[in-house]
């Protein structure tokens, strides 16, 4: 991996590198570099892309298995990073209890400094077709202000839930 040659050599200067990964690679033989860069990096932003890893594997054809074996590396490493959900709608909501569900993973991360919620947008929809690549996801509209509100009221609604009983979360280990 060039990055941990990157890493190793910028660290000494005092450059504050923050990665933005998809986790895709995370699991198997690449767990001991992946942890570490997870040593020599200073933030992490992670996409959880949704909460149910079936719907997670329908939208990008990987579970969520990685990301949350990845944030519990950096919980363990006592590494901060920083959340984000892109809000698609028709997938984030089909369920009503997606977004509690979403709560009941974050509502405990110690190390986790920011969540955020993307609103989903279908500006890549013309790149796309310049390319002749099928985007599966053009019948989909932007979420409103009202939805994004609502998934945040869900959101904290999971968080407070996991407050009060940490084994909803799938992150839960007992010590």
């Amino acid at each position: 991996f060039l990055i941990i040659n990157f890493l190793e050599k910028s660290k000494p200067m005092g450059i504050h590198v923050t990665i933005d990964t998809a986790l895709g690679s995370f699991m198997g033989p690449n767990v001991p570099k992946i942890a570490k860069i997870a040593d020599l990096a200073d933030l992490f932003l992670i996409d959880i892309k949704h909460p149910d890893t079936e719907v997670s594997y329908e939208l990008t054809k990987s579970g969520n298995e990685n990301q949350y074996a990845f944030i519990k590396m950096l919980e363990q490493k006592k590494k901060p990073y920083w959340v984000r959900h892109v809000f698609v709608p028709t997938y984030s909501d089909r369920k009503e209890e997606y977004m509690v569900q979403l709560g009941h993973v974050i509502g405990n991360l110690k190390y986790m400094e920011k969540f955020e919620i993307l609103p989903y947008h279908n500006m890549m929809v013309p790149k796309y077709e310049n390319m002749g690549i099928e985007f599966k996801l053009n019948h989909i509209e932007p979420p409103s202000d009202a939805m994004i509100q609502d998934a945040m009221k869900k959101i904290r609604q999971g968080i407070a839930e996991v407050k009060k009983d940490p084994s909803l979360s799938p992150l839960y280990e007992k010590n």
